[in-house]
């Protein structure tokens, strides 16, 4: 009996093994493609020196994958340099010199109700394959 449980413990860590560098893989395409869509949908101004600025920020824009130490990594979107504070006042809005509001734009939840989803459905064929 005891070798069956040996066994079985064994199946079970490669399939568990299988399984997490298959949503590895998955959990890194999607942080790809996220990357893309907010560089393609970031607010964007078309004059100016704030145009120059936008662009740095889209420049800017990426992802780090970082091992948990429990199998399955994380990928986490992040904006590098001193533009990450760019990305709250973008997204909530903001007073501007004027004293009028400048008003949000939620490109990064649109990014992610459109990548999230479908890294679900293949995560979801990954386990079940």
């Amino acid at each position: 009996m005891t070798d069956l449980s040996a066994q079985l413990s064994d199946l079970l860590a490669v399939y568990k093994s299988d399984i997490d560098d298959s949503i590895g893989d998955l959990i890194e395409d999607a942080a790809k493609e996220l990357v893309a869509e907010t560089k393609r949908t970031a607010p964007y101004a078309h004059h100016g020196e704030n145009a120059k600025r936008r662009r740095h920020y889209r420049n800017a824009i990426t992802y780090t994958r970082a091992d948990t130490g429990r199998g399955t990594p994380r990928c986490i979107w992040h904006v590098k340099s001193a533009d990450y504070r760019l990305t709250h006042l973008l997204v909530h809005g903001h007073q501007a010199r004027d004293g009028s509001r400048v008003n949000g734009d939620p490109f990064l939840q649109n990014a992610c109700d459109k990548v999230f989803p479908e890294l679900e459905k293949k995560i979801e064929e990954a386990i079940k394959q």
